[in-house]
């Protein structure tokens, strides 16, 4: 072992010998004095954030009634301060009848509102009491009316202006936070943003160490060190320490290791310089950031692995730096292609799904309805979202068995699709201001939450028609709830129960509501939940998810019986019953399944870990788990008390009677028997990011569903699969070097 550890030691002397440290020392002091550069502030909020937007098009739609009404009011005080150039485009828009034309230009509208309502807020005449006398201003607003406009700072009054647009229009913006952090590049404000500053302070960091110094330093310290090892296995060199009793193979690990102790050198100064600066420039003292130095170091030893093994086979140090360089371009080329392979798959995973007149009708990530035709998946509505995301905007399609028809809820409007037209969607009416939430009841009544309460649809609605009958379809829902604590921003979850009552999760609230003796919806309890929820009712008993991953039975009081984590805290994904409505089901975002039968949950050993929806049917149980497989049961669950007892006749046929399609063809196939296999085998530098923000995560939750949505995104990106796999490679790659040594004929 002595003669390696002095290989090793002559490698780093030499490394110093020539300067070279001292060089690379000064070369990383650049990255940084730059990120010295930087500071935070905080200062009142007094503009609008791309995340401040509730519902856009609840906004337009009460502009567009504004502008049409008589006298004055809120909206056409608001933008006759406008520009000329924003107000045309505005008067076009509402001008406009084709409907794709009209989204268009309602995006165009939504990027050129937020800097002009950023400079309107500057405006000393912004607020008018007279205009305002209306609106319910928020406790926040008025306190800062009762120190008078005159008395208070203008960023103060910028920050007042704010607050007022949240309480004309809570639909459409959420409340204004009180401060907002600023990025300043020397005195430069750069950017600015309502996040916490512990959230912004990571953030800087992790970009920082992720990219400066995990891309700038690695390769700096790979092209400085790519002529160790050739150098050694020159001739001459060479022949010197093989006259030595050393084993090959020792040897070339030892020069190996000896390049890597100079970058761990080079990474402590860069990562403890990026600490030091951290809580001197921006006040946090964070230790994880010491933890990202064995992750650079790795990083480092991937690539020099590579940079070794070119080394002791051509032993030219330009080849080395182009060799490592293409294997670096490979890797991050993979995997953009294996990311958007995997995405355009992954758009058209199905979400939810459900069965109506024998059919099998599904919604996907990317807003899609679609039916199962034999074994195609049929598009009966394309959503305007193209982007793959957690959860779809679709809510529904639930299925009316009184007008036989589906209803579903998207981009604020309301859609319906009967079996005679091949289940094709048409649009019968607009959503209320606010309108969320959806029920289609065993009566055939519609019924969405709002901010103007609980509302039900017209019935002579399902009847029109004339496409034109734009005020019937934009007046389509009415009897507003009388009593105020239901008029709900925003929910999660709402069911009718037996009894006709309606319980709904807000965010805040499980609210229980039920029609009074003048046939409007009252509060009849509210129970206080701080979760995402989503419910169902099995007989007598309310099952409700939530976002930390656990699964609360409530009784009809709404009373807590039992809270289960089945999963620990991954995200119940999929909430429902079964088509005789004896038993539920919960989907997890791991894509893991349990049933319940009203006394126990079960977790079926059948495809765990690979269903993407559920669905347990009339005669038949489905499960739908890609865009390629379809695997289907045609017997129905037998009558039983006990769901474990039933569940394996139902399931053992599958052997016998299920329908699996697997089709791989173009593109889809060359991804999954080429592309996938040729990722996973190479190591996933690019995918190293996710585990060093996790490292860097020093920000401790506020709350448990934060908790349990970085559990979450830790489930959908193992943050450890890209070390293991990138260490096989590595250890691998310098196998071969050894093995190369051993043989060649110095």
């Amino acid at each position: 072992m002595r003669p390696y550890i002095a290989i090793l030691k002559d490698s780093f002397r030499e490394a110093v010998a020539s300067k070279l440290l001292i060089v690379v020392l000064i070369i990383s002091t650049a990255p940084l004095l730059f990120m010295a550069s930087f500071s935070l502030d905080s200062k009142p909020n007094n503009e609008i954030f791309e995340e401040d937007y509730r519902s856009w098009d609840d906004f337009l739609r009460k502009v567009e009634q504004d502008y049409k009404a008589d006298g004055v009011n809120i909206s056409k005080h608001l933008f006759s301060k406008f520009s000329p150039g924003f107000l045309e485009l505005l008067t076009s828009y509402i001008e406009q009848e084709d409907a794709a034309e009209k989204l268009g230009m309602s995006e165009i509208l939504r990027r050129s509102f937020k800097s002009e309502i950023n400079k309107r807020f500057k405006d000393n005449d912004y607020y008018d009491k007279t205009v305002y006398k209306d609106v319910e201003l928020s406790d926040k607003s008025k306190a800062i009316l009762d120190q008078g406009l005159a008395n208070i700072s203008s960023e103060q009054k910028q920050h007042f202006h704010r607050r007022l647009l949240t309480d004309a229009y809570p639909y459409g913006f959420k409340d204004a936070e009180d401060d907002a952090m600023h990025l300043y590049f020397f005195s430069f404000d750069i950017w600015s943003d309502t996040s916490s500053k512990d959230d912004i302070a990571e953030m800087i960091v992790v970009w920082f160490v992720e990219y400066i110094v995990g891309v700038f330093a690695v390769f700096i310290s790979i092209i400085l060190t790519s002529w160790l090892i050739p150098r050694t296995f020159e001739a001459g060199a060479i022949d010197l320490l093989l006259s030595k009793p050393i084993h090959r193979g020792g040897l070339f690990i030892a020069k190996f290791l000896g390049g890597c102790s100079f970058i761990l050198v080079v990474s402590i100064y860069l990562v403890t310089g990026t600490w030091i600066i951290c809580g001197i420039r921006l006040g946090f003292w964070i230790p994880q950031i010491l933890m990202s130095i064995p992750i650079l170091l790795f990083l480092f030893m991937i690539y020099y692995s590579i940079s070794a093994l070119a080394g002791v086979i051509w032993r030219s140090t330009i080849v080395s730096i182009v060799i490592t360089i293409l294997f670096w371009a490979l890797c991050f080329g993979m995997e953009i292609i294996n990311g958007t392979c995997s995405g355009s798959l992954k758009q058209n995973t199905t979400h939810y799904i459900i069965e109506a007149e024998k059919s099998i009708i599904a919604t996907t990530l990317d807003d899609k309805v679609v039916q199962l035709k034999g074994d195609e998946w049929r598009i009966l509505l394309q959503g305007y979202a193209l982007s793959v995301k957690d959860v779809s905007m679709i809510t529904g399609p639930y299925y009316d068995t009184v007008n036989k028809r589906l209803i579903l809820s998207y981009a604020g409007s309301l859609y319906s699709a009967e079996s005679k037209n091949s289940w094709q969607f048409d649009l019968i009416a607009h959503m209320p201001m606010g309108g969320s939430g959806l029920i289609v009841s065993d009566k055939g009544d519609i019924i969405c939450s709002s901010m103007m309460g609980l509302m039900k649809l017209r019935k002579k609605v399902l009847q029109i028609k004339n496409e034109d009958d734009i005020f019937e379809r934009q007046n389509a829902f009415w009897e507003p709830s009388s009593d105020r604590s239901l008029m709900i921003r925003q929910v999660g979850s709402m069911i009718m129960n037996s009894d006709g009552e309606i319980l709904a999760a807000t965010g805040r609230d499980l609210i229980l509501a039920r029609l009074n003796e003048e046939g409007k919806y009252a509060l009849k309890k509210k129970v206080a939940f701080e979760h995402n929820a989503k419910i169902i009712q099995l007989s007598d008993k309310y099952i409700i998810t939530s976002n930390t991953g656990s699964i609360y039975i409530f009784d009809a009081e709404l009373n807590v019986i039992e809270e289960k984590e089945l999963e620990g805290k991954i995200f119940p994904r999929t909430l429902g019953l079964s088509f005789k409505k004896d038993m539920a089901y919960v989907l997890f975002e791991n894509d893991s399944y349990w049933i319940y039968d009203g006394k126990n949950f079960t977790k079926p050993d059948f495809l765990q870990g690979e269903v993407n929806s559920i669905l347990l049917g009339e005669n038949n149980n489905y499960f739908v788990y890609d865009s390629t497989k379809t695997i289907r049961t045609d017997k129905a669950y037998k009558n039983s008390d006990n769901v474990s007892a039933r569940l394996p006749a139902a399931l053992n046929i599958m052997f016998f009677a299920f329908n699996i399609k697997t089709k791989f063809t173009g593109w889809e196939g060359t991804y999954r028997m080429l592309i996938k296999p040729i990722y996973f085998v190479l190591p996933k530098p690019g995918e190293l990011s996710t585990t060093i923000t996790h490292i860097m995560s020093f920000v401790k939750p506020e709350s448990k569903e934060e908790e349990a949505a970085k559990n979450t995104a830790r489930l959908r990106v193992n943050i450890w699969q890209p070390v293991w796999t990138s260490a096989i490679f590595m250890i691998f790659t310098l196998s071969l070097g050894c093995l190369y040594v051993n043989r060649k004929d110095y």
